[in-house]
């Protein structure tokens, strides 16, 4: 991801992220917002951008602390993809401090917009992962489907993360084929064309993932994977040609 690095001085009173300034310098990188925003708002870097200096940070502060939902958003962004790719890279002590102050925003945000589909996605994918709050797969879940059914096909980074859990029991959420198909049918009637395809070949997707269980028992039961990954290589051709079609 491209990303620059923008040197910024502590504002004065400003208490959620204690940066001194060479602090700052070496833990705040600017990245862009990333592709589920862009994919849902390609206009968002133009009406909302991040800040590039202290001054307009002060702005978007004073802005969010006025009620504008667009600067919480922005502010939430700004320091949320530092959260982000920090907790990819290591265990840096910085990392609460920018998840801390993206949580502060996004709820801020919810509180008076709740129905923002961005902001909902991103608290279940927050939930879910504990960035800056307790891991809670069970209540990401309804701040996903409510992104789902709000951001449509405009969103459908949600609506995959609820049909994975379901279809095949994610974190603590318990595997439910029925409520998998529900989703599958509930999304596919929102135009969605790789929903339709699942709805299309729910056999085959059945099908598949019983193969894939029976060459895990196979591997399991100490025979040689060379032979059950043979055996469910050839049950899947059978069905690959209908599924392509």
């Amino acid at each position: 991801m491209h990303k620059k690095l923008i040197f910024l001085l502590l504002l004065p009173g400003f208490n959620l992220c204690a940066y001194s300034e060479n602090q700052w310098t070496d833990n705040i990188t600017v990245y862009e917002y990333n592709p589920i925003e862009l994919s849902y708002d390609p206009a968002l870097p133009e009406y909302a951008s991040y800040p590039k200096n202290k001054n307009e940070l002060t702005f978007l502060i004073n802005k969010s602390e006025s009620g504008d939902l667009t600067s919480r958003y922005t502010l939430f962004s700004f320091y949320y993809n530092n959260c982000y790719h920090l907790q990819q890279l290591s265990n840096n002590t910085s990392i609460s401090e920018h998840c801390n102050t993206a949580v502060y925003y996004l709820e801020d945000l919810l509180s008076s917009d709740p129905e923002n589909p961005l902001a909902l996605f991103h608290y279940g994918f927050i939930l879910s992962h504990g960035y800056g709050k307790e891991k809670d797969a069970k209540n990401a879940m309804i701040y996903y489907e409510k992104a789902c059914h709000i951001g449509r096909n405009r969103l459908i980074s949600a609506c995959d993360f609820i049909f994975s859990a379901f279809l095949n029991g994610e974190g603590n959420i318990d595997k439910d084929i029925d409520k998998a198909r529900e989703h599958v049918n509930t999304v596919a009637g929102y135009g969605n064309k790789k929903y339709q395809n699942y709805m299309n070949n729910w056999d085959y997707i059945l099908f598949r993932m019983n193969t894939e269980k029976e060459v895990n028992n196979c591997i399991e039961s100490g025979k040689k994977p060379a032979e059950c990954i043979r055996s469910g290589n050839n049950k899947m051709k059978k069905y690959n040609t209908k599924y392509e079609k």
